[in-house]
């Protein structure tokens, strides 16, 4: 078969396995620490996407996933001259992990590239996914099992970790490693349902993947999903129903009402054997909890005392232009402070860039159902940033460029409720 027919016009049946593969491998085990069955897929997906766009020889206007491609490269370029040129030492394991980061976005951009008006076409099977994923949390909510995820858990994720000591909370994430991770993913999974809809996507199964949306999403007590995803859903949906000018109807209100009754119903099988339940009270019912509403939300990683606060006066003493590169500080829970540690002042803007200009591409879509949810997922991850590296979360990143990609690139043709 001649390569150019990969290419996106021809959307030909190897081209709709990959990307299936690549779907199915996100929600995949580790094989070694660092390293995810997901690997194996996206890197070699990327290199055949990028051999395609340069044996197609099109011409390119600037898009989303090309800015993307140069603004993330340049924050990658610039993490790699600072770990180079620095005076600290680094090994060759933290480079590739944190190098990873910014890698598997780039990596998804290329894809994009050159597929991106074909990824909607596996939204359905992501969002099964997540919906399954759903469903093993709720089996360890019943059974208290955390070992039946351990090939998901990294090596350097045992003991103490932040699994373990999630999975002690009773926060149980099913395949991802951290509370945060999974909230961002399920607040994708519900803008994807929502997509979805306004696709015309009917039937009973579908219908029933939003309790479970919710649900997991709750199980994981994420302050992402519950404070924040779980309102823009809510926001998205009055939106468009003002806009669209909806009346009430029969059907509709007969899904709502079947809606409430399975998550009432789900709520009162599973909420008497969930042992995060009083963590889950405290974020809702803030009156039942010490401390500030700030404090509260934010999980104290905000303010003059905090522990980011303290790394960034370090970063600022240390090493205020150039950053440390790769041999900076573990992971943090600031997608900014996170960027301006590995790359400077260079890759902070740069980072910044990446977020207003998909605000940007929302708000000139914004006439658009997609244009709105664009404009509702810039804000999202915007202020996911400042409680986690929203856009390089490993699983969930991806799951968040697939998604964005594929809103951008994929018109909603209907709105049918």
């Amino acid at each position: 078969m001649p390569i150019n027919k990969y290419y996106a016009g021809e959307f030909t049946l190897p081209v709709s396995k990959l990307l299936l593969l690549l779907v199915i491998a996100i929600f995949g085990p580790y094989i070694t620490n660092s390293f995810r069955v997901e690997h194996l897929i996206l890197y070699p997906s990327a290199l055949l996407a990028a051999i395609v766009i340069v044996y197609a020889r099109q011409s390119r206007h600037p898009s989303l996933p090309l800015i993307v491609i140069w603004l993330l490269s340049g924050i990658l370029l610039s993490s790699i001259l600072s770990t180079f040129f620095g005076p600290y030492p680094v090994s060759f394991g933290r480079i590739l992990s944190q190098a990873d980061n910014w890698l598997q976005p780039i990596a998804v951009s290329v894809i994009a590239l050159a597929w991106g008006a074909r990824l909607r076409l596996v939204f359905g099977w992501l969002l099964g996914l997540l919906c399954l994923n759903a469903c093993i949390q709720i089996y360890q909510t019943v059974t208290n099992n955390f070992a039946i995820m351990s090939a998901w858990i990294s090596v350097s994720e045992t003991g103490g970790s932040t699994a373990y000591n999630s999975f002690t909370n009773g926060r149980f994430m099913g395949v991802f490693n951290q509370p945060v991770e999974a909230g961002i993913s399920f607040t994708i999974g519900l803008f994807l349902w929502l997509y979805l809809l306004w696709n015309g996507r009917k039937g009973l199964w579908f219908w029933l993947a939003l309790p479970l949306l919710l649900i997991g999403g709750t199980l994981t007590v994420s302050k992402i999903f519950l404070v924040l995803g779980l309102p823009l859903f809510l926001t998205a949906v009055f939106w468009e129903r003002v806009v669209s000018g909806w009346r009430p109807t029969w059907s509709g209100l007969s899904r709502g009402v079947l809606l409430v009754a399975v998550i009432i119903t789900a709520g009162g099988l599973i909420g008497t054997r969930w042992s995060g339940a009083d963590y889950a009270i405290r974020l809702l019912m803030p009156s039942q909890s010490s401390g500030s509403l700030f404090e509260l939300y934010t999980a104290s990683r905000l303010g003059d005392d905090t522990g980011l606060a303290m790394l960034f006066k370090q970063v600022i003493r240390d090493e205020p232009f150039s950053g440390y590169g790769f041999r900076s500080l573990e992971i943090l829970d600031n997608g900014f402070l996170d960027a301006y540690a590995q790359g400077g002042v260079l890759a902070l803007l740069l980072y910044i860039a990446v977020l207003l200009t998909i605000l940007v591409v929302g708000l000139r879509k914004g006439n658009t159902p997609e244009g709105r949810l664009l404009i509702l997922l810039a804000i999202f991850v915007i202020a996911a940033s400042l409680g986690a590296p929203a856009l390089t979360a490993n699983r969930a990143c991806i799951i968040t460029w697939i998604f964005l990609f594929g809103l951008i690139t994929s018109p909603i043709e209907s709105r049918s409720i």
